[in-house]
């Protein structure tokens, strides 16, 4: 099991500089999501997700919960979500998100519902 440590500054950037880093941590502003739940919305390989996941766990940017067979991610509560403002506040920045996400035939709100 890898700790949880207190990221640099440094170390967030290089953590949202991913692009798919940052479509997760956008799915999650909603409300709470599964590994199958992202993989189906975005469109990405489980394993891609399950180590950009795991690299956010690592440094606490999203924390989890088991939920039978399932784990159901959500963005720490250590950061400020503006859901209507699409931002997240991370203390030492403000990731503003401007683009709705490229949903497909998939809706936000109905995606990530068990």
């Amino acid at each position: 099991m890898v700790e949880a440590t207190t990221p640099s500054r440094a170390e967030i950037f290089r953590i949202f500089a991913d692009e798919n880093r940052l479509r997760i941590i956008e799915a999650l502003m909603t409300e709470p999501c599964c590994v199958k739940d992202l993989v189906r919305q975005l469109n990405l390989e489980q394993s891609l997700v399950s180590h950009h996941l795991g690299v956010m766990r690592q440094f606490e940017l999203v924390t989890y919960e088991k939920q039978g067979r399932e784990t159901r991610y959500r963005l720490s509560s250590k950061f400020e979500v503006d859901q209507n403002r699409r931002r997240i506040d991370l203390g030492c920045c403000r990731i503003d998100f401007q683009e709705p996400p490229d949903m497909g035939d998939h809706d936000l709100e109905s995606v990530c519902k068990s």
